[in-house]
């Protein structure tokens, strides 16, 4: 009994010991922590807590940013973080929800809740209830008139009524990285539940204004609706007095905008801008009074284009020049990554034509940087180089890699790492020792049968010797 005790702890030691060892041995980090350096949303509102250039200039709106639309850099921003009422200007996401879900030539019929569920004092374009008009239509209305009805015949026909069109508008917000806004509506008319922040609706007018049928239609000055099956055709035009040459509030370089104002949210105004190779979109809320927003947005768009410019600082970069032994070859990534794999194997790549915002009177050449290798591989993104003026970070831009090497690795390395990776290691080593051990137990049930027999025959011949 002794000596089969001794053989179970063998094995039991043999089944516990070897696979956990062997899976110690996977190749790379185990760890499935995201690099806070990829996060595109955050669990906590941030604080607008960096200092303004000292020659910023003032502006009454209590709630403002401008941001580059092609690099997402912040170039001013005043309590940008705050949650406000948007208003109207919440019609910029659900143009960008229906564009990406949609097609402009779809038939728009008005339901009995678009045409009088919304404040008839609101703004609209007398549509009428079973009158028919296009997607694109609709969306000229809602842009240029700021037309209620039409916000509400848009969600309903695109999301099937206004609460699924809400979700997929706060879905859309939670892509693109919002921190602070909640929407309940299509067309901004008031609701306590429905706010947004200018940190928010700068990352969602970037989003936007990447569209081409967007920069079109609330580009557009006037636009004719055709005849439909319930009135002749109406004229249309835009409310953004900064796109008119002969208005007071007139923007040479404004390409798009969109007004907003309530009572509860007072002025706001989302506007699109365009000067010397720059994009640029500037966000005011909570103005009073509202004309503060026209006002605040040329002081800062001017501001911005004056003392920033775009540079290009990687221009004929390369990794090759870099040497081998050098701390961005031998960084952590390699050796956690990569084991023995010899540095120079590795193809690594970056976007020389990447884009950085910076001000006017820095010079290129004071411009540094480092790499930021992420904890994990994302998809072939390694990390993220990072550019400094006078060690404040100023830019990044990915870093990638590429070539046989790490096709040929463990599925980890390419991105993919998963308890499928570490389960393809374990049953290498799993399988041979699945039949060692069942090649014991076969050993020690036939050595128990023998036994047992043996015992039978001995005990037998006792009896036949005793009687």
């Amino acid at each position: 009994m002794k000596k089969h005790f001794f053989i179970y702890f063998l094995v039991f030691i043999l089944i516990f010991s070897f696979p956990v060892n062997a899976a110690q041995n996977t190749d790379g980090p185990t760890s499935s922590t995201p690099s806070d350096a990829t996060a595109t949303a955050t669990d906590s509102i941030p604080n607008d807590t960096s200092p303004l250039p000292a020659d910023a200039p003032e502006i009454a709106s209590p709630s403002a940013i401008v941001m580059d639309i092609n690099t997402g850099t912040i170039l001013y921003q005043k309590d940008a973080y705050s949650a406000n009422y948007p208003a109207s200007i919440t019609k910029v996401l659900t143009a960008l929800v229906t564009l990406e879900n949609a097609d402009l030539s779809d038939t728009v019929t008005l339901s009995e809740n678009a045409v009088w569920g919304i404040e008839r004092d609101s703004s609209h374009i007398g549509l009428d209830v079973g009158e028919q008009i296009t997607l694109e239509d609709a969306m000229y209305g809602m842009l240029l008139e700021s037309a209620n009805e039409a916000s509400i015949a848009i969600a309903e026909h695109v999301g099937g009524s206004v609460e699924s069109f809400s979700n997929m508008m706060n879905a859309k917000a939670s892509e693109l990285g919002c921190v602070n806004s909640h929407f309940v509506n299509p067309n901004g008319l008031h609701d306590d539940n429905h706010y947004t922040c200018a940190y928010d609706m700068a990352l969602i007018g970037c989003a936007a204004y990447k569209n081409a049928e967007f920069r079109k239609i609330a580009g557009s000055i006037t636009y004719t609706i055709p005849a439909t099956n319930k009135a002749e055709a109406r004229e249309l035009w835009h409310n953004d007095g900064m796109l008119f040459s002969t208005s007071k509030y007139y923007y040479e370089y404004c390409t798009a905008g969109k007004t907003g104002y309530t009572t509860d949210a007072n002025g706001t105004l989302i506007s699109f801008a365009e000067k010397d190779d720059m994009q640029l979109v500037c966000v005011t809320l909570n103005a009073v009074p509202s004309a503060n927003t026209f006002y605040d947005t040329v002081t800062l768009f001017d501001f911005c284009f004056d003392n920033y410019t775009k540079v290009t600082p990687l221009t004929g970069f390369s990794f090759e020049n870099i040497e081998i032994n050098s701390d961005y070859n031998t960084s952590a990534i390699l050796n956690n990554y990569y084991n023995n794999v010899d540095s120079n194997m590795l193809n690594l790549s970056v976007n020389t034509d990447a884009e950085i915002i910076i001000r006017t009177n820095i010079s290129t050449d004071d411009i540094t940087w480092s790499i930021d290798y992420y904890d994990e591989p994302e998809g072939n993104t390694l990390g993220r180089m990072v550019f400094y003026y006078n060690n404040e970070e100023i830019g990044s831009t990915p870093v990638y890699y590429d070539g046989q090497i790490l096709a040929a690795m463990s599925d980890s390395v390419a991105g993919e790492k998963s308890s499928d990776s570490g389960f393809k290691f374990r049953l290498i080593y799993l399988i041979p020792v699945f039949i060692l051990v069942i090649m014991v137990l076969l050993l020690i049930r036939i050595r128990i049968v023998r036994t047992k027999r043996r015992k039978y025959r001995e005990n037998r011949r006792f009896r036949y010797y005793r009687y």
